[in-house]
């Protein structure tokens, strides 16, 4: 298999206060997560208030399937002991300020590209549509960034406008 599809965990952490020295995007220094972001940076309020705070902790160093066990065998408590124990790295009060942390497992969070899936046969099969279905996401791409699924949803969108003859003018194109 030319690709791997990792499980993530993702935690939303409702603080009364951001951390000291809190940024947009926040990378932590010998973690195995990706670190957080501020979750209300587009907020508008001129004073300091309660926040939220993502944390991503990505399972690529094991097999998939054995790292979706351990997501389903660790409970919402051992979870979050975890994840305050590696925000703690660099807020080493944060655990007195979060009112709330919720917890998502996704089985799947996106693909792992492996050598040969880019160019590969795997990739092509699955840009393939599916009788009426037209599949739109960054594994199409085989990178997960932002932009490759806007432009493979809109890629998808102008296919099946193409595919009844239906009139439109290209986003894709200048």
């Amino acid at each position: 298999m030319s690709r791997c599809l990792c499980p993530w965990l993702v935690a939303n952490l409702t603080v009364r206060q951001l951390p000291n020295g809190a940024a947009w995007d926040n990378v932590l220094n010998h973690s195995p997560s990706l670190g957080y972001v501020v979750a209300t940076h587009q907020d508008l309020r001129g004073t300091p208030g309660p926040s939220v705070l993502t944390y991503y902790l990505p399972f690529t160093d094991r097999d998939p399937a054995t790292a979706r066990r351990e997501l389903e065998g660790t409970s919402w408590r051992e979870w979050t002991a975890r994840i305050l124990a590696d925000l703690n790295q660099a807020h080493p009060s944060l655990e007195k300020s979060v009112d709330r942390v919720d917890i998502m497992l996704w089985g799947h969070a996106m693909i792992r590209p492996t050598p040969g899936f880019l160019f590969g046969e795997d990739r092509k099969r699955a840009l393939e549509s599916f009788d009426a279905v037209m599949f739109a996401h960054s594994d199409m791409s085989g990178l997960f960034l932002f932009e490759e699924a806007q432009y493979r949803g809109i890629s998808a969108a102008e296919a099946w406008l193409r595919e009844r003859g239906l009139p439109f003018t290209s986003s894709l194109t200048s």
